[in-house]
């Protein structure tokens, strides 16, 4: 039974800190202008879970979209197709690359081992 007590006391104590700490957050964040960081302050106070939580995430998808922005292209379409980057595999190159012709004139002359 003390037990229990203990651990909701913690549980209360985590989440009256991380309230805390998301109202500092919406006091002091330069980006908010005044009228948005009086309603983010009013919803964080007066609905203190969902208000948080709410924030939280919508801070986090923020600094997401600041610091790593989207491709301007598709993934998909951007990316090359498969085995392009490996000029060995393609024929064309192979005619007109003068390595591959003195290794393959190499390859033509009988090795004489002594």
């Amino acid at each position: 039974m003390q037990s229990d007590n203990i651990m909701g006391f913690i549980i209360v104590g985590v989440g009256i800190i991380c309230w805390i700490w998301v109202l500092l957050d919406c006091i002091r964040d330069p980006e908010l202008d005044a009228a948005s960081r009086k309603r983010w302050i009013a919803f964080v106070a007066l609905v203190p879970a969902i208000g948080a939580l709410f924030y939280v995430q919508h801070r986090r998808s923020e600094h997401k979209a600041q610091n790593f922005p989207a491709p301007e292209t598709p993934r998909q379409a951007a990316s090359p197709a498969p085995f392009q980057h490996l000029e060995h595999f393609s024929p064309h190159v192979h005619a007109e690359d003068p390595i591959v012709e003195e290794t393959s004139a190499q390859e033509q002359e009988p090795h004489h081992d002594l």
